[in-house]
């Protein structure tokens, strides 16, 4: 049978739309214009965080003859801080068919130091515009609290912490069936519950990017059923000491035997309290790690930009004044005022610019630290984790544009930092930052992450008690360590070049201590804690480079980079 009729053909489109959003999880929008098209927005999520990249499923309905472009907006409010986010993506539906695809909007509001409360205060709007059409608005719920919600026993869950802050924890429930394949969907969530049977009805995406966020520092709680398979029959990955649960990498893989959520309220609450991105841009530990590094921003030629300044408020007086009055433009030539006056205050204006500029200087001086792990065995992917602090003097351009799929969340001290309209737009393998994310004479923080493709591993040769290793990452390594396999024997060795076979010294494990305390004297809180785990694992290398491939932001900043690179070494 054809299907001739516009009746029908609109009816089956309208059905399948239906179905496909049905089995979406929570509904954010739908809407119809008036030539009959239809979109519907949905969100495995049923709640939000504070700051998220926000994944969404799309299905659209055009019984025209002509493509339709939708084009959907998420603007989210924050009111205490003065911060308006909007982001946008496109979407362009088939003629006479039914289409549907996914998406990441980056959506939230920012912790400000010094908060004794929780912030209530974001506001999230979402709009669907179809071209030459009509316009379709909702909003998104944030900061619900777990402890109020009623766990089930077969939808998973994620939770956060309430208002960026340190406290009790929120949580969402989720359809597990449309788990998000993006890793960068989890960040903003600090620990996912699910059973063994819901994660082996994972797509094999969904399941590669919770490896992935592992990794990155997320906590995956699985609860065993009777019938359950192991761990490592899931596929999971084995903790840092071999063993099927702890610490992997910067994240935790763990196990329960409860089938149920009914274990997670109360105390519980209080071991996944700690959101995965607030445990970096939290506003007290924020401060305490970039007070350390003040001295690193001090313009020495402040003094002297002080001294010229005045100078040209002194001479621009004098100019402007008896000079212009009684010499430039005398009794007889009054007309005169109407040029040298503009003239005078564009020049004087143009030495304040220069002295501003001798003050502060063009672009500005930042510190980043960057945490490096390269993946195990098959695993050709590099995890950076990174935190970064800069000082802008004069800027001429405030946005950037980072080269890569990562995930940054800005880490706010005071109010003012970082204010006004911003934008952020992801596209296939870049983001774009836009607005004064980086503005002159202000200082800003940004938490990073990126999962990287790339074959960069140390590989062990030679035997074990004269081992040499070979660097493949493409940056410089400036000193490394590795404990062997037996967890007791220290090695170490100075500068390793990119493909630089290197003989290791036996060395001891208080060296190893003293060096990298002092090498992470001024990294972030966490740092030090990542450092003890990482130097106790067996047969892992840990490498200090200050040349290390950072995640890239702004081009006019000059930083200071520090960097920390481990991970197993590889016997070819």
């Amino acid at each position: 049978m054809h299907l001739r009729s516009p009746l029908i053909r609109h009816l089956i489109l309208a059905w399948w739309v239906g179905l496909a959003a049905s089995v979406c999880g929570k509904n954010i929008l739908t809407h119809t214009d008036p030539m009959g098209e239809k979109l519907a927005i949905t969100c495995p999520f049923d709640e939000a965080p504070n700051w998220c990249f926000l994944p969404m499923e799309l299905q659209a309905e055009n019984p025209g003859k002509n493509p339709a472009d939708w084009q959907v907006s998420v603007s989210s409010a924050d009111y205490f801080s003065g911060l308006n986010l909007h982001s946008s993506v496109g979407f362009r539906a088939r003629p006479l068919d039914a289409s549907r695809g996914s998406a990441l909007v980056p959506m939230g509001s920012v912790t400000l130091a010094g908060n004794s409360f929780n912030s209530y205060n974001n506001f999230v709007r979402v709009e669907a515009t179809r071209s030459g059409g009509g316009t379709g608005t909702s909003s998104i719920n944030t900061n619900t609290r777990g402890s109020s919600q009623s766990y089930g026993s077969r939808t998973a869950l994620l939770t956060a912490g309430v208002g960026g802050r340190l406290g009790p924890s929120s949580g969402t429930l989720f359809n597990h069936s449309q788990a998000p394949g993006d890793w960068r969907a989890y960040c903003g969530f600090h620990s996912l519950y699910i059973s063994d049977t819901e994660w082996g009805e994972l797509m094999p995406a969904a399941r590669t990017a919770i490896k992935h966020w592992i990794r990155l520092g997320g906590r995956l709680l699985v609860m065993r059923t009777a019938a359950g398979k192991s761990l490592a029959e899931m596929g999971l990955p084995k903790s840092d000491s071999g063993q099927d649960t702890g610490g992997v990498s910067l994240g935790i893989v763990e196990e329960t035997t409860n089938g149920d959520r009914s274990g997670l309220q109360g105390d519980n609450e209080k071991a996944m309290a700690n959101d995965w991105v607030v445990r970096a841009t939290s506003g007290l530990a924020v401060r305490e790690w970039q007070g350390r590094d003040r001295s690193a921003f001090a313009t020495p030629s402040a003094k002297v930009a002080a001294g010229f300044m005045l100078v040209v408020v002194l001479v621009f007086a004098i100019l402007v004044g008896p000079l212009n009055v009684f010499v430039f433009a005398a009794a007889r030539r009054r007309h005169r005022l109407f040029v040298t006056t503009p003239l005078i205050s564009l020049a004087a204006g143009g030495l304040l610019v220069v002295s501003v500029i001798l003050s502060d200087g063009i672009g500005g001086q930042g510190m980043r630290y960057v945490w490096l792990e390269s993946g195990p065995g098959n695993d050709n992917t590099n995890y950076l984790v990174q935190h970064q602090h800069s000082r802008c003097g004069a800027m001429f351009a405030t946005g950037f544009e980072i080269p890569e799929d990562a995930f940054f969340a800005p880490m706010m001290l005071d109010s003012g930092e970082l204010s006004g309209s911003l934008t952020i737009n992801l596209e296939p393998g870049k983001v774009k930052a836009g607005g004064p994310w980086f503005s002159s004479r202000r200082s800003q923080s940004f938490f990073l992450a990126a999962a990287r493709p790339g074959r960069g591993r140390i590989e062990k040769s030679g035997p074990d008690e004269r081992p040499v290793l070979t660097s493949a990452f493409d940056f410089p390594i400036d000193r490394i360590f590795w404990l062997a396999a037996d967890g007791q024997t220290w090695w170490q060795a100075g500068a390793m070049a990119q493909g630089t076979a290197t003989a290791l010294q036996p060395c001891t494990a208080e060296e190893v201590q003293r060096a990298l305390a002092a090498a992470a004297a001024h990294a972030p809180p966490e740092y030090g804690r990542d450092l003890t785990s990482a130097i106790r694992r067996p047969g892992y290398f840990l490498a200090l480079a200050n040349a290390i491939t950072a995640i890239e932001t702004h081009q006019s900043i000059r930083w200071q980079t520090h960097g920390f690179v481990t991970g197993p070494v590889v016997t070819p």
